[in-house]
């Protein structure tokens, strides 16, 4: 639809209803808020959603990052929680703080921004991050990745909700141009902040955006743009369909984060289904964020197809064929094995694959605080099998262990619990990347064993 018509009716019940329909379940939300105007308008339009929804509003916090880039980007961030507090709206500051890379910048921003919010999600409960991505930057990133080459995913554009880290992204405003959401504020008396590096031509989407005008009369407007990404996104979701139904007689995933493909029905579907059950699988058990390159799919499941005993690793997975099934597993040499801090009473994602939590209350055990929560490896699982418990090699090493300090405390996934530890103890670890295996059948492989 053009921005102009969606503009129309901008901000009535009605719109606010349709807009922001994929966050009406959800208890709290998080808003992405830099103080730009797209996003200033976001949170206007959110707040004016919430007093049509009265006593049911759904608990809003607004997350603002300070990427330390430049200088007054403290103050940008300060005038974004004046705004929220005159709205009375929740608002934390998130510093990017370290060294920054000389090269790449954009792209290491943006994963930075990105990790602090769905980290922040997940530790309070913030099951989905709105985002205010509107049609210009939809127009943007398809001329971008058609520079690069993109087939129909990265041509299909900006979905309107996706999946990061177990967090639902959520971007309401793809329909709207920047110029809208622009006088829409105006009219409210709102002021926004524009950042300089949007001037800055040494950054490819900037290079995009000065150039809109001459794409424009070559016909490539953003009118144009976003609806031909709308076009082919509806074309994916056909595809998508398709790939869960193949899911459902293709793939077993146990919530360990193990998957199995049956050979058979898996190379009777047609390549592009194959193409995609495998890279479902992979970023599955490989982590949410993991890059899957073209060229490295096609090879791995090419050599999946032909050899019907092949091992290997690809997408941060060890894969391992045989016996009609192919296994795939997060693999255990990538993972740190120092382990990550978890800090009791909150929620935290953990290799971009499980929901973790360790619970504490109603004990003085471990006072300190200094669990971990980190793979398996061959020292856990030496502690393990002195229980008596089994599991092959293949499936353990990247298994979910909780450790207090040196001591291996739980492996939840093996129902395994040191003896000795304090009862009151609780550890949980919840696999939250099953939305991109869709479809497929959930069993305990490791229980069966």
């Amino acid at each position: 639809m053009p921005a102009a018509d969606t503009a129309q009716g901008l901000g009535t019940p009605r719109d606010l209803a349709r807009r922001f329909e994929a966050l009406t379940s959800a208890p709290h939300i998080a808003l992405a808020v830099s103080g730009g105007s797209d996003s200033l308008a976001l949170l206007h339009l959110v707040q004016d959603w919430r007093v049509t929804l009265g006593s049911e509003a759904p608990e809003v916090s607004v997350l603002t990052v300070d990427h330390r880039l430049r200088e007054g980007s403290g103050d940008e961030a300060e005038a974004v929680a004046a705004a929220c507090a005159a709205l009375d709206m929740r608002h934390e500051t998130l510093a990017w703080r370290g060294d920054k890379p000389e090269a790449g910048l954009p792209e290491k921003a943006r994963e930075a921004r990105y990790g602090l919010m769905t980290d922040w999600c997940v530790a309070h409960g913030a099951t989905h991050l709105g985002v205010a991505h509107t049609q210009d930057d939809q127009a943007e990133t398809v001329i971008m990745r058609l520079a690069r080459g993109s087939g129909l995913d990265g041509l299909s554009g900006m979905a309107p909700v996706s999946l990061r880290a177990g967090i639902s992204l959520v971007r309401p405003l793809l329909d709207l141009q920047r110029h809208a959401l622009r006088d829409y504020l105006g009219a409210r008396g709102v002021m926004w902040i524009d950042d300089p590096s949007n001037e800055d031509p040494q950054f490819e989407r900037i290079r995009v955006r000065k150039a809109a005008p001459e794409l424009s009369a070559l016909g490539l407007s953003t009118d144009s743009l976003a609806l031909t990404a709308a076009r082919l996104r509806r074309v994916r979701a056909a595809i998508d369909d398709a790939v869960a139904r193949a899911m459902a007689t293709c793939v077993e995933v146990d919530p360990a984060g193990v998957f199995a493909i049956l050979r058979t029905p898996w190379l009777d579907q047609p390549e592009e289904i194959r193409l995609r059950l495998l890279s479902g699988c992979l970023r599955a058990g490989g982590g949410s964020d993991t890059h899957l390159s073209a060229a490295g799919l096609e090879r791995t499941a090419g050599t999946l197809s032909e050899d019907e005993g092949w091992k290997g690793t690809f997408g941060g997975c060890h894969i391992v064929s045989g016996g009609g099934e192919i296994i795939l597993v997060r693999e255990a040499g990538r993972m740190s094995r120092s382990g990550d801090a978890v800090v009791p009473g909150t929620s935290q994602l953990w290799d971009g694959r499980f929901r973790v939590k360790v619970d504490c209350s109603g004990t003085s055990a471990a006072p300190d605080g200094k669990f971990c929560v980190r793979a398996l490896m061959d020292d856990g699982w030496a502690e393990v099998r002195k229980s008596g418990l089994s599991c092959p090699k293949t499936y353990r090493e990247g298994l979910v262990s909780l450790w207090h300090l040196d001591r291996l405390i739980a492996v939840p996934h093996l129902g395994y619990r040191d003896a000795d530890a304090n009862t009151h103890v609780k550890f949980s670890a919840d696999f939250c990347n099953f939305p991109l295996v869709e479809g497929a059948k959930v069993v305990d492989r490791l229980g069966a064993i």
